[in-house]
């Protein structure tokens, strides 16, 4: 998202936050005028989002009132929907406190309207995050602001607006976003705040109990924990878009720390998985044997739009036995990744428990690029020193590999492979090559 059109999506939140001031204005009147009735209710509605039609490409709706006061809305649904008439965001069992002496104060001093909301509470709400044909979140493109007034006029009063306290109970998460596994969590029991004020915006989540099901490589297996979260709207820098979430949550049976921050589209990942039981990986990868525990803390920085390419750095532990990664992901155009290898004292049996026990050590570089028909190509050149099996020592060997598949499906598979076994007095040299069957 571009500063200009961030800057705008505040500004028509400003416009948003005035029909609401509407609202209440009208709730406030309409006391008077026995509001409840279903009637005036429905009239109010029909204003409101007449209102709201204008300010963004996509629709905010409100379906019902249940029922409205002097500081209060109660029981109230609405809905958000995307340019195509996709829904975006639900919700049902809306209930708002308002300090509307606050509010009606500010509206006749002439300066900024000062909206005040103790308590906002939502029964459950749900949230699409597809993508449409060219791969934008939908979601996204609801609150693109239209045009705004000409230029030349007046300028509009400021808005400050205060929720200190946000409770939803409940809450769906679904969708598949643009080069993502699908999402399908639930969240529940979140608290938060927001603060609209000088045309920028800033929720805060301190607290979310989410569940969910679809982890990369692992569509059945189940995860869940908790969240903290903060968005800015410009972000904190003072770019278009800053998003920060912090969870504690646990996979299969194993427990998993993340740190996640965006800007506007760099990103910078971090997590940690502290040491987990063999028994526990099994569980979670029962084609992995390991004996040993296993622990693994893993960071990325770089820009995820355009070309899109993170610098990351892995490290792993099994036993006593230690393996690092680093070198560049590149998400787009084609996803490919080039890392540099440094395994330490490797044991063999910690991974196979058939395996005498080892003490090896590789250092190298691995290498693999894809392309948008499903063809890759994977290229390996290690160096292992000299170390042990079992009793007898092994020399050192330099190995290179090169793999490619073809096109997809049914992409032809070839691969070759050279060692050099630095036997004192007598080096080694051994080779492979497989190719399709004719």
């Amino acid at each position: 998202m571009r500063p200009g059109v961030a800057g705008g999506v505040a500004r028509r939140l400003g416009a948003a936050i005035g029909v609401f001031v509407v609202f209440v204005t009208a709730a406030v009147a309409g006391l008077v005028l026995h509001v409840n009735t279903p009637a005036a209710q429905r009239a109010i509605v029909q204003r409101v989002n007449a209102l709201l039609a204008p300010i963004f490409f996509g629709r905010l709706i409100i379906d019902r009132v249940g029922g409205v006061g002097l500081t209060h809305v109660d029981f109230a649904d609405a809905r958000v929907e995307d340019p195509d008439g996709q829904l975006v965001i639900g919700t049902t069992g809306l209930t708002a406190h308002i300090d509307t002496v606050t509010l009606l104060r500010s509206l006749v001093s002439g300066g900024d309207i000062v909206v005040d909301i103790p308590k906002v509470s939502i029964a459950s709400a749900h949230v699409v995050l597809d993508a449409d044909a060219v791969a934008d979140l939908r979601i996204g493109k609801a609150f693109v602001p239209r045009s705004t007034s000409a230029p030349g006029g007046p300028p509009g009063r400021n808005v400050r607006l205060t929720i200190p306290d946000i409770h939803i109970a409940h809450a769906a998460v679904s969708g598949q976003p643009a080069g993502l596994s699908p999402i399908d969590a639930e969240v529940d029991d979140t608290d938060g705040s927001l603060l609209f004020v000088s045309d920028k915006l800033t929720v805060d989540v301190k607290c979310a109990r989410w569940a969910g099901r679809g982890v990369p490589g692992l569509p059945d297996e189940h995860a869940h924990g908790d969240a903290v979260v903060h968005l800015g709207l410009p972000s904190d820098s003072g770019r278009a878009l800053g998003l920060h979430v912090t969870t504690h949550g646990v996979l299969g049976a194993i427990a998993v720390n993340s740190d996640v921050a965006y800007d506007s589209g760099d990103l910078d990942v971090s997590a940690d998985l502290p040491p987990a039981t063999p028994e526990q990986v099994r569980a979670l990868l029962p084609a992995w044997p390991f004996i040993v525990p296993v622990r693994v803390r893993a960071d990325a920085h770089g820009t995820v739009s355009g070309a899109a390419r993170l610098m990351t750095h892995a490290h792993a532990s099994f036993g006593a036995s230690a393996l690092d990664l680093e070198g560049p992901v590149t998400l787009a155009p084609a996803l490919g990744a080039s890392f540099h290898v440094d395994a330490r004292k490797i044991d063999v049996s910690a991974f196979a428990p058939s395996a005498p026990p080892s003490d090896l050590a590789a250092t190298g570089d691995v290498s693999v690029a894809t392309k948008p028909d499903g063809a890759f190509d994977a290229k390996a050149v290690l160096d292992v020193g000299p170390g042990l099996i079992g009793p007898a020592q092994t020399p050192a060997i330099g190995f290179t590999a090169d793999f490619a598949r073809g096109p997809s499906p049914g992409g032809e598979v070839t691969a070759t492979a050279h060692g050099i076994i630095h036997e004192p007095g007598a080096p080694t040299v051994v080779s492979a090559r497989l190719v399709p069957a004719k």
